[in-house]
């Protein structure tokens, strides 16, 4: 484990439809420099759980991803904490393509007992594209933190 993950919400419950305030906390207990993947994105994943990746996510056929600008890093030195603070518009929406292959936003309804379930990507060596490479392709792999759980609970009037 090179990383510590801890996720915090401004407060423990929340009206439906208000913003989730996000800090997600990332200590690094390995005794190396490493290289956090900064971009927060998030998802619904299932009734009333909510999946946050600090990192670069696969999308499209086959889990390839095709980045339009690099992503962002920062450096953690051994020992040190850094927190990430974003917010997270609720209600939820999930994008689709309808039969007509028209874009669509459907709400994904989250209250009760609600679980942010976070991963941290990092890497352990500076990220350096290849610029010799005949596609322009920015490639790195990145390690994932294992999941931390937080729940709270969102009102339903």
């Amino acid at each position: 484990m090179d990383l510590a993950v801890a996720v915090g919400t401004d407060k423990s419950s929340y009206d439906y439809g208000e913003t989730l305030d996000v800090v997600v906390t990332v200590r690094n207990v390995s005794s190396r420099i490493l290289f956090l993947v900064s971009q927060p994105r998030w998802h619904p994943a299932g009734k009333n759980r909510i999946e946050i990746l600090l990192g670069e996510a696969a999308e499209g056929m086959h889990g390839a991803y095709y980045a339009y600008r690099m992503p962002d890093f920062r450096r953690v030195s051994a020992g040190a904490s850094v927190p990430f603070s974003f917010s997270i518009g609720m209600p939820l929406h999930r994008p689709f393509i309808d039969r007509d292959h028209v874009y669509q936003e459907e709400e994904v309804p989250a209250f009760g007992t609600v679980s942010l379930v976070t991963r941290v990507a990092y890497l352990m060596t500076p990220f350096k594209p290849r610029t010799n490479d005949p596609l322009r392709e920015l490639v790195a792999r990145q390690l994932l933190t294992k999941s931390v759980a937080l729940k709270i609970q969102v009102q339903k009037s």
